[in-house]
């Protein structure tokens, strides 16, 4: 008779850490994902923005996957993994710093021999209102 925790037997070994601790970060990153996709909804309420998201999280996956048969049996498995790990890293980077942009940043304002909204991003630094 086995014991209950005899499938933590499994968690004695460190590749076996490693390997669960990224599925289990890998995981979360894409419900987080998820819930933002329905939070842009939710600020937005508009069926266009949440079509567009979700197109752009669809087609690179629908691209890609036509050639991940080839550059799997051609390159090391391990170097792609790494490589896929951190080109999502950097995106998710990416979407974190949109995220921490005050609103309205994204828009160019004419005329303006600075960047977008760096004067209001100073006044919210100073901490005094717009």
């Amino acid at each position: 008779m086995t014991s209950a925790l005899s499938g933590a037997r499994a968690f004695r070994h460190r590749d076996f850490i490693r390997y669960w601790s990224s599925r289990f970060v890998s995981a979360t990153a894409t419900q987080i994902q998820g819930v933002a996709v329905g939070w842009v909804y939710d600020l937005t309420r508009d069926p266009l923005a949440l079509g567009l998201m979700g197109l752009a999280l669809f087609l690179p996956a629908m691209g890609l996957a036509l050639l991940a048969g080839q550059v799997a049996d051609c390159y090391d498995r391990r170097t792609i993994l790494l490589i896929c790990y951190a080109i999502a890293t950097l995106a998710a980077a990416g979407l974190l710093g949109c995220a921490w942009r005050p609103r309205g940043a994204f828009r160019h304002e004419p005329g303006a021999s600075s960047p977008p909204c760096s004067a209001s991003r100073r006044r919210h630094l100073a901490g005094t209102p717009p």
